[in-house]
């Protein structure tokens, strides 16, 4: 395998979102404001194996069809809130069996401990090393679950926007414990250093901001749960920041749901931008899922650049950056698709 390559295959999974999928869990006495929780119907019940297993299987034959076209696929991305843990960990174990596959990532409704909240999960199976084979799970050991450290509020903007089935003169925020803040950061193939932020985490000024400032990793993965990704909407923003300094190479990635509501709306442009690249070569480079297709693979490609301190001495061309190459469609034809997968509704 060449290590100046990576291919990431992304599942804008959920494709459709119920308008009762996001729910109040109590008003403030106060008025004004209440609490609200994402209940995910696009998800099957843990006690459907059968389901649960067809979304497995839908999952592998993405992989294999990226393959097909010539498209490498070293990673498997989804966005926010997109799983719960039971289901990320069987879809972990079938795909740590893949020795072309080297993490998954995936935002989760649940933590190993079945907490409910939004947390970020990857299983890295790569810290095997070379002694990894399809028969070996010590990598269940190493996966990673940590909590967003900010709530999403929706305001009326939002509840109008993607015609959610919350009362849009009050302001909801995202039900979470807020507890202490942590980033994991991991070093890939030796060089490149990579971490992952949840949707506000991205935009919002925390200690993390600072630790991420201090690292720049090479690549940071944000999971959203959003609109389109594109350059005008704030994910840009804040990618553009990171990637100016320190020089991040930052991907955002947005499920499908809430864009198909919006787009049924009609009140606004058609999109299907369900995922942002920014580098500090590239620049923006918006990734729009083509029509019928189920996942995008993004080839990207590590180039070298050189690092100067203060003073003025380099390091000589031995850092490197993600640069963006190609993405395209991968769709599967409609027989090997679950007919609830594209629906929103899993249960």
């Amino acid at each position: 395998m060449d290590d100046d390559k990576l291919g990431l295959l992304l599942i804008p999974f959920p494709y459709r979102v119920d308008e009762n999928a996001f729910v109040s869990v109590g008003e403030h006495p106060g008025g004004g404001w209440g609490w609200f929780t994402a209940r995910p119907t696009w998800l099957p019940l843990n006690t459907d194996r059968q389901k649960r297993s067809s979304f497995v299987t839908f999952v592998q034959d993405l992989v294999d069809r990226a393959r097909e076209k010539g498209q490498r696929v070293n990673g498997v991305v989804f966005p926010e809130l997109s799983l719960n843990y039971n289901q990320f960990l069987g879809l972990a174990r079938a795909l740590a069996r893949d020795n072309g596959i080297d993490f998954l990532i995936a935002g989760v409704t649940h933590d190993q401990d079945h907490r409910h909240g939004n947390f970020v999960a990857i299983a890295p199976f790569f810290l095997l090393g070379r002694e990894r084979t399809g028969t070996i799970s010590g990598w269940e050991q190493t996966v990673l679950v940590r909590e967003k450290h900010h709530r999403w509020k929706l305001n009326r903007s939002q509840i109008e926007t993607y015609s959610l089935g919350l009362d849009p003169a009050r302001s909801w925020w995202e039900d979470l414990n807020i507890l202490s803040r942590s980033l994991d950061v991991l070093v890939y193939r030796g060089s490149s250093t990579l971490t992952t932020l949840i949707c506000e985490d991205l935009a919002r000024v925390d200690p993390c901001q600072a630790v991420v400032r201090a690292i720049g990793p090479n690549l940071l993965i944000a999971l959203l749960m959003d609109g389109p990704q594109i350059g005008s909407r704030w994910p840009a923003r804040y990618a553009t920041v990171l990637a100016d300094d320190p020089g991040t190479s930052v991907l955002s990635l947005t499920s499908f749901g809430l864009m198909a509501r919006q787009n049924d709306l009609g009140q606004w442009p058609q999109s299907c931008a369900i995922g942002l690249w920014k580098d500090e070569a590239a620049g923006i480079k918006v990734l729009e899922l083509p029509r019928e297709a189920d996942a995008i693979s993004l080839q990207i490609r590590s180039v070298a650049k050189s690092e100067n301190t203060l003073d003025g001495r380099s390091d000589g061309g031995s850092s490197h950056r993600w640069e963006y190459e190609s993405h395209t469609g991968v769709t599967l034809e409609p027989a090997a698709r679950p007919d609830w997968v594209r629906t929103g509704i899993g249960r």
